[in-house]
């Protein structure tokens, strides 16, 4: 993340000339949406290598870029993206091929160290450095279970526990040691700058990456709440555009409105909106810092400002990561809560239906009561049924089928029309011939009814005469 050069730039992040404008530095996207799914889908040790190397790529482009960043003087740039891309890379690579993935990344890091200017002895530290914090981030992870899915609020303090201070604390005491021992040359200042950029880079960028990879963004683009997510995310921004136009005063107000709209953006949209907001705020915030024409009444020289503002942006994820992750375990045990009432409802109506039944068997013991499915197959029948068949099991026999030809007709009619919703049988009683157990056409009066969706009950009484 930073990169002493006596010559020209730094490697990581670092020590830079004095230049009021560091140039522009475009990040393209490596490769198109077919080559990148063959490579995700390719399992051989050859996808291994490509993925690598696109990764490598991506990291050589961000740590450029990052570079090209530094402003005002200072060593350390306040963005550092390319830890992200490796951290993210290792977490979802399988442990076995992660030499690839840091050789390929190492090797890129010393050629673009090689394009910014460095010299070789002080590539070696930053190389160290960089390699460490997003190795000790995936490893920790690996060996917690933790996929940036933040299941619940243990997950999201580990990550910020993980991302924004363990990972970037390693990196930050090898360049700190590296500078007591007098081979780099690393002010107090610039190593909070270190600390926050490569915390920040694990904290705002990799679940923002995780969302893009894994296509969680199409759940904000849904047509329950595309509308909604639009308006939100555009008053962010026109809100930030305004922003470059406010006094320092009226800009610190703005700040003091940001964090609570965020928190309402992941009550609103969720966690994956709430990742992108904190991810497009984060990014909007630096850029103001780092290029807005500084305002009349601004106290702060603009090394302490940049500091500040990533004092800020670490302050405003750890308030809105952990609340939003709340608000999203409480959705997911309230829909669980939700299913499982459901569930409890219809077991219990399913209960109070077969104690109907029941009761109304042993109110009725000479009645004939049948269950049926849809179609009018018998599921179940009453010990009385037994009178229709001697000997034989209704189950699996349909009513139409057993009935009278001449009232096969007016069965399947009945029982389409209680499917359909339909009165018909339901608010009188119509007849049907069966043959009882000597083989003779009985006439019986049938009363059908719905109990249950797709499932009727049809009670027989002996017609009288």
């Amino acid at each position: 993340m930073i990169g002493f050069s006596i010559v020209n730039l730094g490697a990581i992040g670092g020590i830079a000339p004095n230049r009021a404008d560091p140039g522009a530095v475009a990040i393209a996207k490596a490769g198109g949406r077919g080559t990148m799914a063959a490579l995700k889908a390719d399992e051989s040790l050859q996808g291994v290598w490509g993925r690598a190397a696109v990764f490598a790529a991506l990291y050589a482009v961000a740590m450029v870029a990052g570079i090209a960043l530094t402003r005002f003087g200072a060593q350390v740039a306040p963005v550092w993206v390319a830890s992200a891309v490796l951290a993210w890379a290792l977490v979802t690579t399988e442990q076995r091929h992660w030499p690839i993935y840091l050789g390929l990344t190492m090797i890129a890091h010393i050629a673009s160290a090689i394009i910014v200017g460095d010299q070789a002895e002080l590539e070696i530290v930053y190389l160290i450095a960089n390699m460490s914090s997003p190795l000790l981030l995936a490893s920790l992870m690996r060996w917690r279970g933790d996929t940036l899915a933040f299941a619940d609020r243990d997950e999201a303090f580990r990550f910020l526990l993980i991302g924004g201070f363990l990972a970037p604390g390693v990196s930050t005491a090898i360049v700190a040691l590296a500078s007591a021992a007098g081979i780099v040359v690393f002010e107090p200042r610039s190593a909070i700058t270190w600390f926050f950029a490569d915390g920040l880079s694990f904290l705002v960028f990799l679940p923002l990456i995780n969302v893009l990879a894994t296509n969680g963004w199409r759940a904000l683009l849904r047509p329950g709440s595309r509308r909604r997510t639009f308006a939100l995310f555009a008053v962010l921004l026109a809100a930030f555009a305004m922003s470059w136009f406010l006094t320092a005063a009226s800009y610190r107000i703005f700040l003091m409105l940001l964090i609570p709209y965020l928190i309402y953006i992941a009550f609103d949209l969720g966690m994956t909106a709430a990742r992108a907001a904190l991810a497009i705020s984060s990014a909007l915030l630096m850029s103001h810092a780092l290029f807005a024409p500084a305002p009349f009444d601004r106290i702060a020289e603009p090394q302490q400002y940049l500091i500040s503002v990533q004092i800020f942006v670490a302050v405003m994820v750890a308030s809105v990561l952990p609340i939003a992750t709340a608000l999203a375990e409480r959705q997911r045990l309230y829909e669980t809560a939700s299913q499982a009432l459901q569930d409890a409802q219809e077991a219990w109506g399913q209960l109070l239906a077969a104690e109907a039944r029941f009761q109304f068997a042993n109110e009725n013991p000479n009645d004939l009561i049948l269950r049926m499915d849809g179609t009018g197959v018998i599921v179940s029948a009453s010990p009385s049924s037994s009178s229709l068949r001697q000997g034989e099991d209704l189950a699996g026999a349909n009513l139409a089928d057993m009935a009278h030809p001449d009232d096969a007709a007016r069965v399947r009619d009945t029982i389409a029309a209680l499917l359909a919703g339909g009165a018909a049988g339901s608010n009188g009683f119509w007849q049907l011939r069966l043959r009882d157990m000597n083989d003779d056409w009985v006439m019986f009066d049938a009363d059908a009814s719905l109990s249950a969706p797709g499932e009727l009950v049809v009670v027989l009484r002996a017609a009288s005469l």
